[in-house]
């Protein structure tokens, strides 16, 4: 333990403190990951540190008193221990690698080395990609995964199928901000392929029914009374089903109170996270900042919000991407300190923090190939 207790320390703290910044993550399965590691790393070194050592130290009590090892009581009096004095073949190679370790040109040869790998780990780390797709968990001669792979390569214009949905809302005093929504989330055009409002459909519906109609002179009730015309009509028939009511809806009768009601949209076909996360934060974006008032609450933010299927992929992707550098930094710092103050030398942190950084570099960049 004077020998190896140091490093033993070390390591187990720095493992410690990386994994416990990793359990800082908002992600809950990477953070249960993070804790779960942090404290066994913690147990294991508690019963290194004791258990280990006292068990051991027994058990040469035990070599000493010529004890059988599977059954303590039996005893060997003629037991002899043979000390085997020739080397093996794997002491044999490092007693080589040794001597060729502290020549000139194999210092130079492993200089070089080092420098080439973490250069193509630089090179592979630039252009790793960080993404998550399902279809990556599946059996590549599933059905399911025949299917992603036809509609990719089939149907690569089309984008993600998403919803956004309106919480209850007074939609006469929010015609504008709805109206506003509508035209900004259609020209987002490198995000949005299509969108289908039933909210647009039913302003034209209005200006068809009655070209002198005017949108201010709608009331509440007047609303009601055109929505159901509206949604029986040819017209609106099939955005019925994009309309939840506190109550039922009836032909030739005024509309009950909207308690919900939803938009379709497409995206654009997307390759990579690079491409998806930045939709995603735009999507975000605009529906954050309509400034569409809820009713019956004290909730300030917006009545409207964005939901896909995939969504929940896309927030982890920019979770990891946000996260990633952060956590690895932090870590970094961290080790370099703790390992400073256990070594009590700048030069030997140095070295340590160097060689952790070099093998993330090229763990993560050779994973790139």
């Amino acid at each position: 333990m004077s020998h190896a207790g140091v490093a033993i320390t070390i390591t187990s703290i720095t493992d410690f403190i990386a994994f416990g910044i990793g359990a800082t993550t908002v992600l809950p399965a990477l953070r249960s990951f993070c804790m779960y590691a942090a404290i066994g790393i913690m147990v294991i070194f508690f019963f290194q540190s004791t258990w280990f050592t006292a068990l051991l130290a027994i058990d040469e009590y035990r070599v000493d008193a010529h004890r059988d090892g599977c059954l303590c009581c039996v005893v060997h009096n003629d037991f002899s221990l043979k000390q085997d004095e020739s080397q093996g073949i794997l002491a044999k190679i490092f007693d080589i690698y040794s001597n060729l370790l502290v020549t000139i040109p194999f210092k130079i040869s492993t200089i070089i080395l080092t420098i080439s790998l973490l250069g193509v780990g630089i090179f592979g780390i630039i252009h790793l990609r960080m993404e998550f797709r399902p279809e990556w968990l599946m059996d590549p001669d599933s059905e399911i995964y025949g299917w992603y792979e036809a509609h990719k390569k089939y149907f690569a214009l089309d984008g993600e199928r998403g919803t956004i949905y309106i919480k209850e809302t007074n939609y006469t005093e929010n015609f504008e901000e709805l109206e506003d929504l509508v035209t900004k989330l259609e020209n987002e055009e490198l995000v949005i392929r299509s969108i289908d409002s039933w909210f647009m459909q039913f302003k034209k519906f209005l200006s068809i029914d009655d070209p002198n109609f005017e949108w201010n002179m709608l009331n509440e009730t007047m609303f009601q009374e055109k929505l159901s015309h509206f949604l029986f009509a040819p017209m609106g028939a099939k955005y019925r089903i994009m309309l939840k009511f506190d109550g039922d809806l009836q032909c030739g009768q005024p509309a009950p109170p909207i308690v919900v009601s939803s938009m379709d949209f497409v995206h654009i076909g997307f390759d990579s996270a690079t491409e998806w996360v930045p939709a995603l934060d735009k999507i975000y974006s605009i529906v954050e900042n309509s400034n569409i008032t809820q009713l019956n609450t004290d909730d300030q933010t917006t009545a409207v919000f964005p939901m896909a299927v995939r969504y929940a992929n896309w927030v982890t992707d920019k979770v990891i991407q946000r996260e990633l550098y952060q956590n690895i930094g932090a870590s970094m710092i961290a080790i370099f300190i703790t390992v400073l103050i256990f070594l009590g030398s700048f030069r030997g942190a140095c070295f340590v923090i160097f060689c952790v950084f070099a093998t993330i570099v090229e763990v993560a960049g050779f994973m790139h190939f």
